[in-house]
């Protein structure tokens, strides 16, 4: 029988030579965190204590059986333990203990084909039987070199009777094994467990070496990067994850033309405010212009950023211009201008980043966080009225002036009665002046300032008993309000109250901080936690009172039941 001949036609062959083409072409793509994933000691950033320790341990020979090495996800646990499996199984170890990798032990490692080189992952072989046969098969020889190698990692995933059943083999295996555990979460292992490894905790890598990393993978990619800033922005959003930001690097080359990054693609990627918006938030907060914040946050929302990202760059950028004052409050670095910066201080700024911090926590947790951050950032610009620090301006509608006029009448006459003769004269009760009393006389004149001093209490005094000076104490968690009123004006105005109020002009208002220590030791409270303390008490007595009324024991009898719980309503 004749044998069948397989004919082509050009069109097809030309279709099938293209989709080999493309076959190969897709598998020939490699993500940039495993193209650049280091092969060396040398080449692993970040982590200069961890390379040193292992290549003196291979330097010296002395191998421990097991080493544990910890830290966050893609900071290079899993690689160089797998570096560290090629130095001690090297054929050609070079004199700075680096591998060679090209002997056969290195390169069967790279191509993950070694049968002595075993990679685990812990998550899904985390039962007593995944752990009892690779306890089998550490028995067995190495094929070739000096040591078998187990890396397991997410080791911490395991379930208590497999590290159990691996106690064993930890404290007294093979010579010719090392076991080379990685976990993000070293807390949940056993302390059996940690007593028999050799730990390694792995650091978190700085901004600026995982921009300069960045750089150094562009040029040798031949892709071009519109700033250096859209790189450490970059490098910030990883959060000290050297993989984490080549993946991030990915997507932003796939959203961009492929040869020039520009700060649109990051921001559009990463869904970051452009610094331009950014930057006009920021200076609208600095010079409390309430509708500039307002239309700048409608221009973030606009470019559909995220709101956690939205806050995280604005205190961000708090915090640089923060870092970028001197102690004497001279501005040593800063993109702001002067314009931006003028009439605030160091301390205005340190309680813009304080009070932002506190207040985008709850706003992010609201049922309406978009309009919630919006209200946060507009409150900023009112922060002179909220703090006291000049009389709140009364919002008022725009009217016209209208003047009635209206005709005099001649002034009728007074009738003057004869004086009263008084036997005896009028005994006015002087009435005895306090710290209380000040207080609520200040409530009265100045409700701002009476608020901030409410945060203190009043420590040391003899200004009330005939002397000349009054401390004011505010513990550490208080600060914004210690240094608020030891500012300015306040400090004044504080000061001309309470002489006003004691009728003495040679009244002196000291300011003092304690720390946790001394308030733990003389059991400081503040004045408002003093009335807290007094309307818990006054609460806890009126529900006592409510409990023991005879009609309710008597509903209680009646209906064969007990009352749990006792709701107070209004002020009292």
């Amino acid at each position: 029988m004749p044998l069948c001949e397989l004919t082509l036609t050009p069109a097809a062959f030309n279709l099938a030579l293209v989709r080999e083409i493309r076959e190969e072409n897709a598998l020939s793509y490699q993500v940039l965190a495993r193209k650049w994933r280091p092969k060396t000691f040398s080449e692993v950033i970040g982590q200069d204590h961890i390379t040193r320790t292992l290549k003196n341990s291979v330097k010296t020979g002395k191998v421990a059986h097991a080493y544990l090495l910890t830290g966050t996800r893609g900071v290079g646990k899993t690689t160089i333990a797998r570096i560290f499996a090629k130095a001690i199984r090297c054929l050609n170890l070079g004199e700075n203990s680096e591998p060679c990798l090209t002997c056969d032990a290195c390169t069967a490692v790279d191509r993950s084909q070694s049968i002595d080189y075993i990679e685990i992952d812990g998550a899904s072989n985390n039962s007593v039987e995944d752990v009892r046969e690779l306890i089998e098969n550490v028995q067995y020889l190495p094929t070739s070199g000096k040591f078998k190698v187990y890396v397991v990692d997410e080791v911490h995933m395991l379930t208590v009777n497999a590290f159990n059943a691996l106690l064993k083999t930890l404290e007294e295996p093979p010579a010719h094994v090392v076991f080379i555990f990685a976990t993000t979460d070293p807390q949940k292992l056993l302390g059996t467990v940690l007593s028999r490894c050799q730990r390694l905790d792995f650091k978190n890598v700085s901004v600026d070496i995982i921009k300069d990393h960045l750089s150094n993978i562009l040029s040798k990619e031949e892709i071009k990067v519109e700033g250096l800033s859209v790189l450490e922005a970059i490098a910030k959003y990883a959060r000290g994850s050297v993989r984490d930001s080549l993946s991030i690097l990915d997507q932003v080359i796939s959203l961009s033309s492929g040869e020039m990054i520009r700060e649109e693609d990051m921001s559009q990627a990463l869904g970051l405010v452009s610094n331009a918006a950014l930057y006009k938030i920021v200076s609208s907060i600095l010079v409390k212009n309430k509708t500039a914040v307002s239309n700048s946050y409608r221009e973030a929302l606009d470019q559909n950023v995220d709101l956690k990202v939205l806050a995280q760059q604005v205190l961000e950028e708090l915090y640089k211009l923060i870092d970028g004052i001197d102690d004497q409050g001279n501005i040593v670095t800063s993109v702001y201008s002067e314009e931006d910066l003028q009439g605030i201080s160091l301390t205005e700024i340190v309680w813009l980043y304080e009070s932002l911090s506190k207040d985008f926590d709850w706003a992010l947790k609201s049922l309406q966080p978009e309009q919630s951050l919006g209200f946060v950032l507009t409150k900023t610009c009112l922060r002179d009225q909220i703090l006291g620090v000049q009389e709140p301006m009364p919002v008022k509608k725009k009217t016209e002036l209208v003047v009635e006029t209206k005709a005099v009448e001649d002034p009728k006459p007074i009738e003057v009665s004869e004086p009263i003769e008084v036997s005896e004269p009028i005994v006015v009760q002087e009435v005895e002046k306090n710290w209380d009393g000040f207080l609520t006389y200040l409530a009265q004149e100045n409700r701002a300032l009476s608020l901030n001093v409410e945060r203190g209490n009043i420590t040391a005094s003899d200004a009330f008993t005939g002397g000349e000076s009054v401390e004011i104490s505010f513990q550490m968690d208080s600060k914004i309000f210690h240094d608020v009123l030891n500012e300015g004006d306040n400090r004044q105005k504080l000061t001309g109250y309470l002489r006003t109020y004691l009728g003495d002009e040679g009244l002196q208002i000291n300011f003092k901080l304690l720390t946790e220590e001394a308030s733990q030791e003389t059991n400081f409270k503040s004045t408002v936690e003093l009335q807290e303390d007094r309307i818990a008490q006054e609460k806890e007595h009126m529900r006592n009172e409510i409990l023991n009324n005879k009609f309710v024991k008597d509903a209680e009898k009646i209906f064969n039941t007990k009352v749990d719980k006792v709701v107070l309503s209004g002020k009292n």
